[in-house]
């Protein structure tokens, strides 16, 4: 999974952090809404946006040509700042439990097959990442970025689980590139004056897509939109 409370870390290991759930509101007293984890639970918003349905189910089990096709388009530690690296657990990049609004865009829906990695910034700099990239039937895939950009933007106003709850609020940022079509978003969760940061990078290039998540507790774009750029080149 992608770990990642408001405020909060921990330390796993040979100095190695504790994964976070991605957005998970628990520093402020508050443990609301796990967007990115393998940690259960459940959440909603008190949007009312509904999600578009999708009749295309997206393979995960890769044949080794299509492995061949999108491994090579996934990013790697060494394409990180020093510190990264890969998050190999049980769970990584799981969306159970996570409000659809960020899951759909997470795993790509609608797409036929996709791959995706969960990279772990270093102790001094809390930020958690995960990339997927997927392939499309021909013609779908430009498509997919209005439809997941409508989504991912669903997910303003309250995150909620049980008694406890954290505004969200998702403006767009001025990404450089996105490919043929696509769109970039900061996603800003605020709860006992805290606040944490979901930035949302989504690029698509012929029948290809690559999306890009990244959790910090900083509102700083720069290294978030420095690995878009590689994202992109990959495709």
């Amino acid at each position: 999974m992608i770990a990642a409370a408001v405020g909060a870390t921990g330390s796993a290991g040979a100095g190695r952090r504790t994964p976070r759930a991605v957005l998970t509101v628990a520093a402020a007293g508050v443990s609301a809404a796990t967007l990115l984890t393998g940690c259960g639970g459940s959440s909603s918003t008190s949007t009312t946006t509904s999600r578009p349905v999708t009749t295309t189910t997206t393979s995960t089990t890769l044949s080794p040509a299509q492995a061949a096709e999108l491994q090579p388009l996934l990013l790697t530690a060494a394409d990180f700042p020093a510190g990264w690296a890969l998050d190999s657990g049980p769970g990584a990049g799981s969306t159970k439990g996570t409000p659809g609004c960020v899951a759909d865009l997470a795993i790509i829906q609608g797409s036929a097959t996709r791959a995706t990695a969960v990279f772990l910034g270093p102790k001094t700099d809390p930020a958690d990442a995960i990339q997927t990239v997927a392939s499309f039937s021909p013609g779908l895939a430009v498509q997919s970025a209005k439809v997941l950009r409508s989504v991912f933007q669903s997910c303003q106003g309250t995150l909620s689980q049980g008694e406890q709850s954290a505004k969200v609020v998702v403006n767009p940022l001025h990404a450089a590139a996105t490919g043929d079509a696509g769109f970039a978003s900061q996603m800003t969760l605020s709860a006992g004056g805290q606040q944490a940061y979901f930035n949302a990078y989504y690029a698509v290039k012929g029948d290809l897509a690559t999306f890009l998540g990244w959790y910090s507790p900083s509102s700083s774009t720069t290294t978030f939109e420095q690995m878009a750029a590689k994202a992109l080149a990959r495709l």
